[in-house]
Formats: structure tokens, sequence, C-alpha cells
């Protein structure tokens, strides 16, 4: 059983690695963007039970954003913004007795075009970025801090292609 639980972490910890893309690139993608609509998958129902919420962690992202100066959109908004920019945050747990492993990934996904066909517009992830972890059963709340932290990380990776304008005429 303990073997098991540790390859599903290993498998969760490599996915989440290969999907880490905050680079100098992948931050440009980020320059201009009006504001972000977000996006939180639900947790599993046994998370949930344990106190993992989806409203809490929707809450807890928004209001981040909004204290570092980035417009969270509505649904409204994000559909006429240009590449309707979605900061998706995607928890995933596992329970093993009295404890949980735990993925956290925020991607931002927006609209792209093929370069060498501009007529194909798609939906696709061009900033993403992950952790893995451990928590007891009781502290599942602790998931949230993680949440929180990789939210950080996006907010500094937008702030560094977006500076804030010191006469405040920007957020």
């Amino acid at each position: 059983m303990k073997k098991a639980l540790m390859l599903i972490v290993a498998l969760q910890f490599c996915s989440v690695v290969m999907a880490q893309n905050d680079s100098k690139s992948s931050r440009q993608s980020l320059k201009d963007l009006t504001g972000v609509y977000v996006l939180v998958d639900n947790p599993r129902p046994d998370a949930e039970q344990d106190g993992l919420s989806s409203s809490q962690i929707q809450t807890d992202v928004e209001q981040r954003l909004r204290m570092a100066g980035i417009k969270v959109l509505t649904m409204e908004e994000m559909l006429k913004a240009p590449g309707m920019p979605t900061l998706y945050v995607d928890v995933k747990t596992l329970k093993k007795q009295e404890s949980y492993s735990y993925s956290v990934q925020v991607i931002l996904q927006q609209n792209v075009r093929l370069e060498r066909d501009p007529t194909n517009l798609f939906i696709a992830p061009t900033w993403r970025i992950g952790a893995v972890g451990f928590v007891g059963a009781t502290k599942i709340n602790q998931i949230g801090d993680g949440v929180r932290d990789e939210v950080d990380r996006f907010i500094n990776a937008y702030l560094s292609v977006n500076p804030k304008d010191p006469q405040n005429k920007n957020p």
C-alpha cells in the first residue's frame, strides 16, 4: 500500500514538474492582459468532506489577485477580453488512511492561433506552475496554503511583465 501511494505521488510529481512553464517567454503571454477569469476545479468528494472547498479556494484566489491589482473578470468580461484569459486552478488529492497527497496546478489558458494557419483558433495553456505535497486529513486546509503559494507565483510572473503604474494609472 505504501509503495502504491509513493508511486502515485511520484507520477503526480513528474506530471507537475513536466508541466511547469514559468519562463521568460511564457511570461510574455501574460503581458497586457486586462485581467483573468478564475476557474477552480472541484475537489474530490472525500477532500470536500474533510474541509477542502472549491468555493473557498475561488474566494482566496480572487482576493489575492485583487490585492495584487489584477482584475478578476466576470464570465461576460472574459468572453469579450482579447484572448479570453482564464486562470485555471486544479487541485488533485488522493486520500490514503488519514493523510492526503496532493498536486496543485495554476494554469493561464487563452486563445492562441497557429502561425502557419492563423484562421485556426485554440484555447491553450500559455503559462503554468505547480507543486505537490502531503498533509494529514485533519490539516487539509494546508492545501489552501499550497494554492496560495502557486497563485503568488502567478502574480509575480504577471507583475514582472505588467508593472504597476506608480501614478495608479494602471492597476
